[in-house]
Parts: C-alpha cells; sequence; structure tokens
C-alpha cells in the first residue's frame, strides 16, 4: 500500500508537492503552536514577509517620553534621558511574532554593547519572574523592564511586537509593528548613524 502511494506521489507536480508541505507546516502549527516562533523565524531569515518598517523624520516624542518611568527586573526606576539614541521593542512571551525576533534583539545587542550612546530597551507587561524564567530558558541577556507608568502616546501601538527607533533629539526615526531581523546591517547602520550625529 505505501509503495502505491509512493508511486502516485513521485507522479505529482512540484507545485502540489508544495502546496502539501505547505499543508503539513501549517498542520503542525495548528496542533503544537509552540513551533510558530520556529516557522515565523524561518520566514523573517528568508525575507518572505515585507518589512513594513516605516522610516519617519517627523514626529517628536515629546517631554512626556522622557518622563515615562520603567522598572527594572531589581525594581530600580528608569527613564529616558535626552542625547541617548534608542531602540524600543514591546513585546510578551505569549506572543509568537515576539518570539520569533528576540534572537535577532539578543544579536544586535550584543553588536551594540560597546555603543554607550545607544539604549536597547525591551518592554514586556507579564510579571517579572515569568520574564526572568523565559529568559533564563532561552539564554538571552538582553535588558527589559518592566511598566511602571504608561508608555506615551508617540510611542503607544495596539499590536506587538511594536519596535520604534528614536534619535538623540526626541525624533521618531523609525518605526514597525510586526517581527523583523533587528540585527540587520540595515539597522546596525541606522543605529550607529544616529549615535554618532
Amino acid at each position: 500500500m505505501l509503495k502505491r502511494f509512493w508511486e502516485k506521489y513521485k507522479k505529482k507536480s512540484l507545485i502540489s508537492k508544495i502546496l502539501d508541505i505547505v499543508l503539513i507546516v501549517f498542520l503542525i502549527m495548528v496542533i503544537n503552536p509552540s513551533t510558530r516562533p520556529l516557522f515565523q523565524q524561518a520566514i523573517i531569515e528568508l525575507g518572505i514577509m515585507p518589512s513594513g518598517v516605516n522610516k519617519t523624520d517627523e514626529q517628536t516624542v515629546g517631554k512626556e517620553f522622557y518622563d515615562w518611568k520603567l522598572k527594572t527586573p531589581e525594581g530600580n526606576i528608569i527613564t529616558p534621558q535626552k542625547g541617548k539614541v534608542y531602540f524600543i521593542n514591546f513585546w510578551a512571551t505569549w506572543c509568537p511574532p515576539c518570539v520569533a525576533e528576540l534572537p535577532y534583539i539578543e544579536k544586535l545587542s550584543t553588536i551594540m554593547a560597546n555603543n554607550t550612546n545607544v539604549e536597547i530597551i525591551t518592554v514586556v507587561t507579564e510579571t517579572n519572574e515569568k520574564i526572568k524564567n523565559f529568559m533564563s530558558t532561552k539564554d538571552y541577556s538582553f535588558k527589559y523592564y518592566l511598566k511602571y507608568s504608561a508608555e506615551p502616546a508617540s510611542i503607544r501601538k495596539s499590536s506587538i511586537p511594536s519596535t520604534f527607533i528614536i534619535d538623540k533629539n526626541g525624533v521618531i526615526k523609525l518605526d514597525k509593528v510586526g517581527a523583523y531581523k533587528w540585527s540587520g546591517n540595515d539597522i546596525v547602520d541606522l543605529l550607529t548613524e544616529l549615535s554618532n550625529e
């Protein structure tokens, strides 16, 4: 029976075989949701999804951005400082696209570690304990912060992951909703260029 099936399958067109593979991948994702970030990482790596990165040069974050309070995992309160470049990413552990892009944020934070003019800030709304467990399980070392006050309206989105790059003067240079390869040359070059201004 298997032999007959295999012989019949070999005669299928290439497009039919590709559609079969897509269907199998879709079924695996439905049955086992934990596999979704892996498939989304593959899509990010292959560049199949359009970037959706919006470069802007008009909107400023305003005074409320520099009054925004975030809490470190240790309980310290911080606020953004004028004169720094910020990469700000909002994410959650239950969000597959968020989890899919975290390896790129990890790599970006390593690449930019010695640039004191650039701050990589990731913001989560889950409990500190849950995030600590998640970070240690994944072996991530990038900084994360908990919300202490609501984010400013200028960087508030209804979807996650959402990411912003803000220059030293508080101008939003880039905003993006959805997963992206944040460790790519386009982002590293932009952050480096902004930090040197």
